[in-house]
């Protein structure tokens, strides 16, 4: 398996070509153009899907152009990707164009955010990036997008390479290690926890 990284000026957006004996995923279409074209032919494979990580319009912006070209269907958490439908990804195993892709919910960025796992690389769209997860509209939102990270992706091999969305390729040891938000969020559990221990023995002592 080969993953090549295409970025897009307009939203700063990454979208991945993930090739793989002749055919190619298409990890949030952000958009069609001549590299695009070349990554494909130096790789020499033709697309056979369109994945999306989550339904915001940057991420999904060269859906049409692609779908003007080649006769691909798009899948997604949710079937409902205006003004196209998709076929909907449930969690777990899946096989797309012969290769086997583990999907995990991890909402809280949107409803909607889904993660790739496919061989030794996580596909997570805007819920992780090297060094912070992704903007929420409220605190309850970001509380769960933390969890399902810490329960769902840190247990990933550490060795897992993460590619985010926007900017850099990272890994699942350097988030575990150097991710302050992750790391904020665990301290924050631990004290939650401690507290209620605490309440718990108070007022136990009191009923006795």
């Amino acid at each position: 398996m080969r993953v090549r990284c295409h970025f897009c000026p307009s939203g700063q957006v990454n979208s991945y070509i993930v090739c793989d004996k002749g055919k190619a995923l298409i990890i949030d279409p952000a958009e069609l153009d001549i590299e695009v074209i070349r990554t494909l032919e130096d790789l020499q494979c033709e697309p056979a899907a369109l994945l999306l990580t989550h339904s915001h319009v940057q991420h999904r912006a060269g859906i049409g152009k692609y779908l003007k070209v080649w006769d691909l269907p798009v899948y997604a958490w949710s079937a409902d990707v205006p003004p196209y439908k998709a076929i909907t990804l449930t969690e777990g195993q899946h096989e797309i164009a012969g290769m086997s892709i583990d999907v995990i919910h991890v909402p809280g960025h949107s409803e909607d955010s889904i993660c790739f796992h496919i061989e030794g690389a996580l596909f997570t769209g805007d819920s992780l990036a090297s060094g912070r997860i992704g903007a929420c509209a409220g605190m309850h939102q970001r509380a769960r997008l933390a969890m399902g990270i810490a329960r769902k992706l840190l247990i990933l091999d550490e060795g897992t390479i993460v590619f985010p969305g926007h900017g850099c390729p990272t890994s699942i040891r350097i988030e575990k290690t150097f991710n302050h938000e992750l790391l904020e969020r665990q301290v924050k559990l631990s004290e939650d926890f401690f507290q209620d221990s605490a309440d718990a023995t108070r007022h136990g002592g009191a009923e006795a």
